[in-house]
């Protein structure tokens, strides 16, 4: 009997997780799902906090948010992100761009220990400086690591800055052991997005990721390009009338002096070109 009344309430529960899911998905235009095989419970329970009011993040079951997601849509939505629901995931329901979100939780990666193994998301610097440590067996992984060392005041001193791992490598134990006396944190530790689904639509991982400086170059060149050909094809818009304008008084001022075309405006300039050429000619014609 007590087998029997914990299966209800156990398919009870799961009724009201995949319903509750469903109102998330009805709710909100954007539904990422994000990886959680290294967001440890700090990381999440802060991203909970600088997400909150912007989004909703739910951990759960791929096959309950499967379910969910198939009777709040269809099938055929569903296929297109099968393939994301595999291992320990979190769905983030949200109104935020999808870039935007991607960006936020880019931002907010929290620096981590590091672990043997792990591949240096970039350069790994250990920095000029006094150490604090005092010789002994240390100095031999500075040596191993080729970090240039003194001894200063009883003290390990690092005389320059010195790569020790580059972007890409793996890092070693040594490496790791150093870092970890030094207090440096190369890792960072966080969400990221395996893929976003938004009306109909899915951006995966590696589309994305946006290079914020090169994109703002391009708009900014696209920009150039556009108002240079609005301006050489006199397109009238708010932004090149005033410059037509004055394209257009100047030519039609050109044309008044070389017509030699009596106005307001050209009468000055005339006279003053009438003077020009009468003292030229005074100068080539001697007057007897």
């Amino acid at each position: 009997m007590a087998i029997a009344i914990t299966a209800v309430k156990s398919k009870e529960k799961k009724a009201k997780i995949i319903n509750e899911i469903k109102e998330y998905i009805k709710k909100y235009n954007i539904i990422g799902i994000g990886d959680l095989t290294k967001v440890g419970s700090h990381e999440l329970q802060l991203l909970r906090s600088k997400l909150r009011g912007k989004a909703f993040m739910k951990v759960t079951k791929n096959t309950l948010f499967g379910i969910a997601f198939k009777q709040a849509l269809s099938d055929k939505e569903y296929e297109k992100l099968k393939q994301f629901l595999q291992g320990q995931n979190i769905f983030i329901f949200t109104d935020m761009n999808p870039f935007e979100l991607s960006l936020f939780l880019e931002r907010n990666m929290v620096p981590s220990e590091a672990k043997p193994g792990d591949i240096a998301p970039a350069d790994i610097i250990i920095p000029a400086g006094n150490t604090g440590f005092a010789p002994g067996p240390i100095l031999s992984k500075f040596g191993k690591l080729k970090i240039p060392t003194k001894i200063e005041e009883g003290a390990i001193v690092v005389t320059k800055d010195t790569i020790i791992v580059k972007k890409g490598e793996a890092i070693s134990s040594d490496a790791v052991e150093i870092l970890n006396k030094l207090g440096i944190k190369p890792m960072l530790k966080g969400l990221t997005l395996k893929a976003v689904y938004f009306n109909g639509h899915v951006i995966t991982k590696e589309n994305l990721k946006i290079d914020l400086e090169n994109t703002k170059k391009q708009i900014q060149e696209g920009y150039i390009s556009a108002f240079n050909l609005a301006i050489n094809s006199a397109y009238p818009i708010k932004e090149t009338i005033p410059i037509l304008i004055n394209i257009a008084h100047s030519n039609a001022l050109n044309l008044a002096l070389n017509a030699s075309i009596l106005t307001k405006e050209t009468l000055p300039l005339l006279l003053a070109i009438a003077e020009t050429r009468a003292k030229t000619l005074a100068k080539l014609v001697p007057i007897n």
